[in-house]
């Protein structure tokens, strides 16, 4: 049996949950201009790529925790149809936090694997190795963190 196929059908049980919320930027002019996973890099919003490399990585649903920008994120991203993804949205009334917003969206989630998503960066990791991984290891949860060097400083 190809291989391929069975990495792929393990990533149809795959979906996201993208944290879009909002917080502060310490008085930051770009604050004014519009939500951060909405502020273009190479004119294009940062949720973009998130969105584009779940779906490039096989995933197909996503729920945005957007909590004050929800709406304005709605506006730009729909139900995800532009990203050939399912997209949803979960608002937590009474903000808990980052692992709050997780868990309730996760519940209204069938899928057996969740990713979990910055919707302000631009990931960089092959998704599809990292899936393949986690299912091959049969681990419970997955984190990947990327450590880079101060170029200044020269410390990790």
């Amino acid at each position: 049996m190809d291989t391929r196929v069975v990495a792929a059908d393990r990533r149809s049980d795959v979906g996201a949950i993208i944290l879009a919320g909002t917080y502060q930027w310490n008085g930051s002019a770009f604050e004014d201009l519009r939500v951060r996973p909405l502020l273009p890099v190479a004119q294009r919003p940062l949720i973009d790529y998130v969105l584009h490399w779940l779906k490039d990585s096989g995933v197909s649903e996503a729920t945005v925790c957007g909590n004050g920008s929800t709406s304005a994120i709605r506006a730009h991203v729909h139900d995800g149809a532009e990203f050939a993804l399912d997209v949803r949205y979960h608002e937590d009334r009474t903000p808990r936090g980052a692992a709050g917003c997780v868990k309730d969206a996760s519940d209204s989630s069938s899928a057996k694997t969740l990713v979990v998503a910055d919707g302000t960066s631009i990931p960089m990791v092959d998704l599809t190795n990292v899936i393949d991984y986690h299912h091959s290891t049969g681990a419970v949860l997955t984190i990947v963190a990327d450590q880079r060097r101060s170029a200044v400083t020269g410390e990790e």
